[in-house]
C-alpha cells in the first residue's frame, strides 16, 4: 500500500478508452455488439494505436470483427485479450482471429495466488490449449483498480484484469524503444516469458509467466547488430604493446544491439584481456620443441625410444650437430622388469615455470 492508490504497470502511458457497449438508461442495462467492437478496432487502426486491450469475451464468428482486426494488424498493432473465466481448455474469443492476424494477438490467463509452493493456473482461468504459442499468464485475483474518485480502490479478479498487465508491459517496451511495433513488443514478451509447468510451450501455461525484467533486458546482444559473435561469449585481446587500460576505458560505455534491434548501454571493459609481454626464453623453448625428432626400437624383451634435436648450421665445426633431448629403455630379465630414462632440463627458468615439459620424465 503506497498510500496513493494504484500506479499501474506503465504509469506514463497514454490511454484511449473506447467504449464498445450501448447503455439503455430506461432499462438500466448495457449491451455490447460485435459492430461496436469492430468500430473500436477500426478507430485504433486509423489512429495507429500500437496496443489494444480487449477484456471481454467474443462469441460467434463475428466476421466484422475479423475484418477490423485484419486492418488493425496491418498497422503492426498488438491485441491483448483475456483468456476467459470458464476454466475451459482453450481461450475464448478465438473466432475473431485468423491465420493472418494470429501473430498480432496474445491471450492472457491467470495464476492462482493461493498457491505459494508451485505455479498453478486459477481454476476459473481458461487454459492455453491450441493457442499456447500466443498465451501468457499473470496474476488472476486481487488486482487493484480505482473507482476514479479519491484514493479508494477495489480488489477484483479475472482474466479481464490479467490482460491489462500484459498490455502495460508491452507499453513499457514501446516507451523505451519507440521504434518497435506493438506486434514486436508482444513477441518479445512471449519470447522472454518464464517457462513454468511442463518444459517448453505447453497447453496449460502457454509460453509461461510474464517476465518484465527479462523483457527489458538484452536478448543475445551483438556489437554491430549483424555479427554472429555474441557479446556474452566475446573477449577483446589487447596486444602487449598497447595500453590495455585505454581500451578498457573506451569499452566501458558502448551501445550494443540485441536480437530485436533494441539498443542498450553496456560496460564491456571487463571483457578486455591484456596479452602477456613477449618472453624470449619461452619462445625459444617452444621453437626447440618444434625441432625435436624421435625414434623407437624393440628387440625381444627390450624396447626404448630416444628424442633428439638438430642444432642447425651455425654450430662451430668442433661441436656436435645434434643433441639428445630424452631417452627411455625398458626390458625384462627373468622375473625382473626394469626401466631407465633421462630428460634434458631447461634449468628451471622462472619464465617457463608452468609450461608443460617437452617430454615426460621418468
Amino acid at each position: 500500500d503506497n498510500g496513493a492508490g494504484i500506479v499501474g504497470v506503465a504509469p506514463g502511458a497514454k490511454i484511449a478508452a473506447l467504449r464498445t457497449d450501448d447503455y439503455y438508461r430506461d432499462e438500466n442495462r448495457q449491451n455490447t455488439t460485435s459492430g461496436n467492437v469492430a468500430a473500436a478496432l477500426s478507430y485504433a487502426a486509423n489512429q495507429r494505436f500500437p496496443i489494444v486491450n480487449l477484456s471481454q469475451s467474443i462469441s460467434g464468428t463475428a466476421t466484422d470483427i475479423q475484418m477490423a482486426l485484419t486492418a488493425y494488424a496491418t498497422t503492426g498493432g498488438l491485441l491483448v485479450l483475456g483468456a476467459g473465466n470458464s476454466g475451459a481448455d482453450s481461450p475464448t474469443s478465438t473466432t475473431i482471429v485468423t491465420d493472418a492476424t494470429r501473430g498480432n494477438v496474445i491471450f492472457v490467463g491467470g495464476l492462482d495466488a493461493s498457491s505459494l509452493q508451485e505455479y498453478r493456473l486459477h481454476p476459473n482461468s481458461n487454459k492455453a490449449g491450441s493457442w499456447a504459442d500466443r498465451y501468457l499468464v499473470t496474476s488472476y485475483q486481487d488486482t487493484s483498480i480505482s473507482a476514479g474518485t479519491g484514493t479508494q480502490t477495489y480488489a477484483v479478479s479475472g482474466t479481464s484484469f490479467s490482460a491489462p498487465i500484459v498490455a502495460g508491459a508491452a507499453a513499457l517496451l514501446l516507451e523505451k524503444w519507440p521504434q518497435l511495433t506493438g506486434k514486436q513488443a508482444g513477441q518479445i514478451l512471449l519470447d522472454t516469458a518464464k517457462d513454468i509447468g511442463a518444459p517448453g510451450t505447453d497447453a496449460v501455461f502457454g509460453r509461461g509467466l510474464l517476465d518484465l525484467k527479462a523483457a527489458l533486458s538484452p536478448v543475445n546482444p551483438s556489437i554491430n547488430g549483424t555479427s554472429s559473435a555474441l557479446v556474452a561469449n566475446s573477449f577483446a585481446v589487447v596486444p602487449a604493446v598497447l595500453d590495455g587500460s585505454t581500451v578498457v576505458k573506451a569499452l566501458s560505455d558502448v551501445t550494443v544491439l540485441d536480437a530485436y534491434g533494441r539498443d542498450f548501454r553496456v560496460d564491456l571493459g571487463s571483457r578486455v584481456v591484456q596479452a602477456e609481454p613477449y618472453k624470449p626464453s619461452v619462445a625459444r623453448q617452444v621453437m626447440q620443441m618444434a625441432q625435436t625428432r624421435s625414434a623407437a626400437f624393440a628387440d625381444g624383451p627390450y624396447a626404448g625410444s630416444v628424442a633428439y634435436r638438430f642444432l642447425g648450421n651455425n654450430v662451430p665445426s668442433d661441436m656436435p650437430k645434434a643433441e639428445f633431448v630424452s631417452g627411455y629403455m625398458a626390458g625384462r630379465s627373468g622375473q625382473t622388469q626394469w626401466a631407465i630414462g633421462f630428460n634434458q632440463s631447461y634449468g628451471g627458468d622462472p619464465e617457463t615455470m608452468g609450461l608443460a615439459p617437452s617430454r615426460d620424465s621418468f
